[in-house]
């Protein structure tokens, strides 16, 4: 392969993929298990379609509120190879008898820039 059909095959791609997306952060209150914090990578134009995206997820339910909300980069965008309209989660967290979360899929399997997307919203900064 020359590095024209490199270009090429990113650039349809990147057509593929959303031209906006969100991180968004929920948080459970499902009374029969733990409280959980749901994180979801969302294919949508603006944060409010995101948010009704993911309020229409099959996972959550009435009472669940999202907490927190943030812009991919076009970076993140293409990572995560996030499609239009797509809505993907990102693990769930259980909230452990200590206090701490507790997660349910090891982070090891998402990439850096998500890492720190969940470290930094777990602690505020």
């Amino acid at each position: 392969m020359n590095e024209k059909d490199d270009l090429t095959r990113f650039a349809e791609m990147a057509e593929r993929l959303a031209q906006h997306g969100w991180f968004v952060r929920v948080e459970t209150v499902d009374a029969t298990s733990q409280p959980a914090v749901i994180y979801f990578a969302v294919g949508k134009n603006s944060s409010r379609e995101a948010i009704a995206a993911v309020l229409d997820d099959p996972r959550i339910e009435r009472g669940d509120q999202v907490t927190w909300i943030d812009q991919l980069t076009p970076t993140e965008i293409l990572s995560y190879v996030l499609g239009p309209d797509e809505v993907r989660t990102y693990g769930k967290r259980t909230q452990g008898l200590r206090g701490y979360w507790l997660v349910q899929r090891p982070l090891s399997k998402t990439s850096r820039s998500l890492r720190s997307r969940l470290t930094r919203s777990d602690t505020g900064t």
